[in-house]
């Protein structure tokens, strides 16, 4: 690897593990020289990206594109853009996609390019006075460029804005603000990248009159039965899981409707990438029989009303519920929600929140490179045998259990490891989250002898992941003895673990299946039906299907 792509790398990991530079698979990076352009491939996260996660591009196929004529119709022209771009990859063997915004990174004139989507810039660009805030702020020598649908009509009226700036200024510009969309900075070092970036955002937050302290609020027990309710309905094609998060910036746009009302469109492209455009909003939520009332009421109608299946459900007083294929999904959703949240939050300093229009919305939700970019995200087809399970392993962090625990995760189930020794649970829970796949290994801290920690497994399981499909009892003691040296004690004790702790883990466990039950009867035809799966390892397997 030379220095430059190096240096790519670097800043492209340095702005990617911020989440307030970028999230998901958005932003993108590039390096050029006189012959060639290396790009971030489309649906890699910049968080992690190396040397093969960018595409290497032939310049001189690029420059030909800038005067050639395509169709006008929308889809047919961007599809002959995309088989162009193709065309200068220097090794297509790779099988990676340049980013659709290649031709924008060709276009300027310097050595890196760097486009993100910083909450702070987009609490701007997003915003009713973004253009005059802008000129305010910036200055003139600042390239402002309207909403565009991205693509080649973006290209288009970035090479009309560029050629008109550099007969201005003799110079292209080094930052691009995209209205409702993001930031292009661009420069011959990553070191000048970077002080432009902490320039500019010094200026914007000198404008902010007061940041809001996120902290992370307590969560209601109301959720652990109102979540498997949202995972059984939404679970039509494929196990869903559905995470929650509550924290102080949830709770200002949770506390009513009309707050509501400031984040019920997309701001961003990205936002519907990994949101979709339409959120439900739950505002009875006083018991878990209301939530789930008013749930299957809303999900009906939205179904006929947009065709899909809500990803973003939010709940009055209680937080922000997301629903995707796996855990990292849920993550990247959450994630993105609350960011558009601050955007919207931060957008009252200049003037108020402005939403993406309808079509606007429409061209992103159908354009084929977008969901090109869903599609890397959601990753690759089910390949394990517990795929989407949701499984609790007593006693887990270690020994036969832990072995268990990395069986079923290495067979792509979300696995909790309920444990008493937290520092080799937690130290477990970390090496397999390692590999980087999109199933979850979490760590609870769990006395099976103890009924009110049995039951806070429980919670905490639904609370994560939505559900809970199957619990192994594994947790035991073994004294190496003969019986006349055994302390009274201890031996309580392995009596309570290994036996007793059946009388609350099973009661827990069949309460959890008597609530499924009762939903399934209720609200089958919308989804799919749950069971729970009961292993014991000390007196053999049974299941439970009530």
């Amino acid at each position: 690897m030379n220095n430059s792509i190096k240096d790519l790398c670097d800043i492209s990991r340095f702005y990617g593990s911020n989440k307030d530079f970028v999230l998901g698979g958005g932003g993108n990076t590039s390096y050029k020289d006189e012959k060639y352009l290396w790009v971030k491939a489309s649906g890699i996260p910049l968080a992690t990206i190396d040397e093969d996660g960018f595409v290497q591009l032939d310049r001189s196929v690029l420059n030909q594109m800038q005067g050639k004529a395509y169709s006008e119709d929308t889809d047919q022209r961007e599809r002959e853009v995309r088989d162009d771009l193709m065309k200068a990859i220097t090794d297509p063997g790779k099988g990676r996609r340049p980013s659709v915004e290649t031709s924008l990174h060709n276009l300027i004139g310097y050595s890196y390019v760097v486009h993100l989507h910083p909450w702070m810039v987009n609490a701007l660009l997003c915003s009713r006075n973004s253009k005059k805030f802008s000129n305010e702020i910036f200055g003139e020598e600042v390239l402002y460029v309207p909403y565009t649908d991205p693509g080649f009509t973006l290209f288009k009226k970035l090479e009309e804005e560029i050629t008109s700036y550099h007969t201005k200024y003799s110079a292209d510009p080094q930052i691009i603000l995209l209205e409702n969309h993001g930031i292009f900075v661009s420069a011959n070092s990553t070191a000048e990248v970077k002080e432009i970036y902490d320039s500019l955002l010094n200026k914007i937050r000198k404008r902010i009159k007061e940041f809001i302290d996120i902290k992370c609020l307590p969560v209601s027990d109301r959720l652990a039965e109102v979540l498997p309710a949202f995972r059984m309905a939404l679970s039509v094609d494929s196990l869903k899981i559905a995470s929650l998060r509550y924290n102080t910036i949830i709770q200002h746009f949770a506390r009513s409707q009309s707050e509501f009302q400031k984040i019920f469109l997309p701001f961003t492209p990205d936002v519907i990438v990994y949101c979709k455009a339409k959120y439900l909003y739950i505002e009875h939520t006083s018991t878990p029989e209301s939530i789930i009332e008013s749930f299957h009421f809303q999900l009906k109608r939205f179904r006929d009303e947009y065709g899909y299946d809500p990803k973003i459900i939010l709940l009055k007083d209680i937080g922000l519920v997301a629903i995707d294929n796996h855990f990292a999904g849920t993550q990247t959703c959450l994630d993105v929600f609350e960011d558009l949240m601050k955007v919207s939050y931060y957008s009252e300093n200049f003037g108020g929140p402005r939403f993406m229009d309808h079509n606007q919305i429409s061209f992103i939700d159908h354009w084929e490179v977008e969901n090109y970019r869903r599609q890397v995200a959601k990753g690759g087809v089910a390949s394990g045998r517990v795929e989407g399970k949701i499984a609790i392993v007593t006693g887990g962090a270690q020994g036969f259990g832990g072995g268990i625990t990395e069986y079923l995760f290495k067979e792509k189930a979300h696995v909790v490891i309920a444990d008493i020794n937290d520092e080799v649970g937690n130290k477990f829970a970390d090496q397999l989250n390692q590999a980087g796949t999109k199933n979850h290994a979490a760590f609870v801290h769990a006395d099976v002898s103890d009924p009110a920690s049995v039951k806070n497994l429980m919670n905490e399981t639904v609370k994560n992941f939505g559900g809970l499909d199957l619990l192994i009892s594994n947790a035991g003691i073994l004294n190496a003895g003969s019986l006349d040296e055994i302390e009274l004690p201890y031996y309580q004790n392995s009596i309570s673990i290994k036996f007793v702790s059946l009388d609350y883990s099973s009661p827990e466990s069949l309460l959890y299946s008597y609530k499924i039950d009762k939903l399934n009867k209720k609200w089958q035809y919308l989804g799919r039906e749950a069971s729970l799966n009961l292993v014991n390892l000390k007196s053999g397997t049974y299941k439970i299907y009530l």
